[in-house]
This record gives structure tokens, sequence and C-alpha cells, in this order.
């Protein structure tokens, strides 16, 4: 092999190992924040995240009382595992980080079903549907009679977890519950939210000693 074409050899493959290190730590993320007069993030641009430990984020809100998404690349410090986390001491909103291509372009999965419609909808696990995004899970029981109407659904609210009881004029009792996780509105979300409710007064106690 002559010397030029060593060279040329040596060249390539310097070329090749700098495009697998680009590669390496790069990561395309989907980009929108509708705090900017963005309607919606129906229509989500590309970005590149560039780091040694790139991440996709999104975050869904409540700012002044309106609903609000906003979709990004970023760099983390370190590697995470991919999560989501609940801030409701300062304002309503939900950060979740992930590190897969366009992991921030899913939106909520809930379950969905209704008992009034059909009795044994509920019982399947199986019937799930993708929420928009701004919305959340829900789930309602009232009782009609000695009947136990189910409902669960995606809903238009703001990201928060909690329960609340209703009774109307005829003394009709109703139970409606809100929870911004992954399948939260399953059997458990009443005693799910209830343990999210007391771990915030928790920290906000804590907050109060240091």
């Amino acid at each position: 092999m002559s010397q030029s074409s060593l060279n040329f050899l040596v060249l390539l493959v310097g070329v090749l190992v700098l495009v697998l290190v680009k590669n390496a730590y790069s990561l395309r993320c989907y980009e929108c924040n509708t705090l900017k007069n963005e309607t919606s993030c129906e229509r989500n641009e590309e970005c590149t995240s560039k780091a040694e430990f790139p991440s996709c984020l999104k975050t869904v809100g409540v700012l002044n009382g309106k609903n609000y998404i906003v979709k990004e690349c970023m760099a983390l410090r370190e590697q995470e595992d991919d999560q989501c986390e609940v801030h409701a001491i300062e304002e309503d909103k939900i950060i979740c980080t992930c590190s897969t291509e366009f992991c921030n372009g899913f939106a909520l999965k809930c379950y969905e079903c209704d008992t009034s419609l059909d009795p044994s909808t509920c019982d399947n696990k199986e019937l799930t549907r993708e929420c928009r995004d701004q919305q959340v899970c829900f789930k309602t029981e009232r009782l009609l009679g000695d009947e136990k109407i189910i409902k669960k659904a995606c809903i238009d609210a703001p990201p928060e977890d909690k329960c609340e009881e209703h009774e109307d004029y005829r003394g009709m009792k109703e139970t409606i519950c809100k929870c911004s996780t992954e399948l939260c509105n399953n059997a458990n979300v009443k005693t799910a939210t209830k343990m999210i409710a007391l771990s915030a007064i928790f920290i906000i106690t804590l907050m109060q000693f240091i």
C-alpha cells in the first residue's frame, strides 16, 4: 500500500470516528412552547441536543390560570433515568426528561371506560387512550341507587393529583379524581392521590424548619 493510500485511509477512519462520536452525543427531540403565543404543540419542530448526556424535556403546567406546554432539547450534567417530577409548591407543573429519539412528543396514556354503557368495560385493562397535550387522566364514581357508575377517560385540566367528593340536590354522591401520571386512573387512584397530597404537605412542613 502506497503512502498516499495509507494517509487517505487514516483520514477516512478519523472522519468516521468523528461522525460516530458526534452521533453518540446527539439526540433529536420535539420543540414547541405555547407560552410564546403558540396555540398548541400539535405541530412539533425538531431540535438536536448535543452534549455528553443529551435529553429531551417536556413540561406541562399552569401559569396565571392558563395551561401551557413546553418541549425542548436540553443537556444533563449526568446520566439519568427517564422520569417525571411533579412541582406543586410554587406552581402546578410536571417536568419530564427522557433520552430516546423524539420521546417528548408522546402524550399521557389513561384508562378509558364507562360502566353506564357497558358494565364490564372497566374490567378490561387493555382499554386505554393516548390523551392530547394538556390533558390528564380522570375517574368518576357515582352512586345511582344501589348501582355504582364508573367512568375513566382523559380530560382538559391542570396537572394535579386530587380527588373531590360532590353531592347534588337529590343526594346523589359522586367522587371525581384527577391524576397526571401514566395510567394513573386505575382502581387505586384515590389512594395514590392521597399519598401524593400527604407527600406535598410533608415537604412544605419540612421547608419551614430549613
